[in-house]
């Protein structure tokens, strides 16, 4: 039998935060990655963040010169990608969310991308505080209660590329649809939207040396 005494999600969500930045910087995995942060609302009410580091693993480029000497330029990616997000059920639990995916890229002449992905990963969700009553009458509290799922995801992502090289170098909308498998005897479709931007270090460096 559980029973679950609520009101400390602030301090788990404050946890999960810290977790989440270690991780992603046990992640880098080579130079020249890419990386997005954004702020996400799970089934558009609960809010939480997303970080995600990706390197492209092929590239095609067309280039065609059009009027008054203009270059234009369009582009096709595939992306490998790692994400890290958290978001908070209030009064219920936090959950941190750690997938993995290869996505489409294609960017138009005038510099708007459009992408779509998919992966897995894993689900962790952490109740508050949570204890466990024994057969002989005792109450002890859980280490880390909660829940892990296994979690396919589909990713549709539509924004726009800053020409001109710089920290912050592209906002975006991203839509992701997952899926909590053995989510209480059953399956649990669940869905995010993230508003948020691109942050390329390699052109800082550059703007330095300059």
């Amino acid at each position: 039998m559980l029973h679950y005494q609520f009101g400390t999600a602030k301090t788990v969500m404050n946890k999960i935060i810290l977790l989440l930045i270690l991780s992603l910087s046990a992640k880098v995995y080579g130079q020249h990655l890419h990386y997005k942060g954004s702020l996400l609302g799970n089934q558009l009410i609960y809010p939480g963040i997303n970080i995600q580091a990706e390197k492209i693993v092929y590239s095609k480029e067309k280039i065609k010169e059009g009027k008054h000497n203009k270059i234009w330029k369009k582009q096709r990616n595939i992306i490998a990608t790692i994400d890290l997000g958290a978001y908070c059920h209030p009064k219920m639990f936090t959950a941190l969310i750690n997938t993995y995916g290869i996505k489409y890229q294609k960017i138009t002449k005038r510099s708007w991308f459009y992408e779509t992905g998919v992966g897995f990963g894993f689900a962790r969700t952490f109740l508050p505080e949570t204890y466990t009553v024994k057969d002989d009458g005792s109450v002890k509290k859980v280490f880390l209660p909660g829940y892990a799922y296994f979690t396919p995801k589909v990713d549709f992502i539509w924004g726009r590329q800053f020409k001109k090289p710089f920290l912050i170098d592209q906002v975006f909308i991203k839509t992701s649809a997952l899926y909590l498998l053995h989510y209480n005897y059953t399956n649990l479709p669940t869905f995010s939207v993230e508003i948020g931007m691109g942050i390329n270090i390699n052109n800082l460096q550059s703007q330095k040396q300059k």
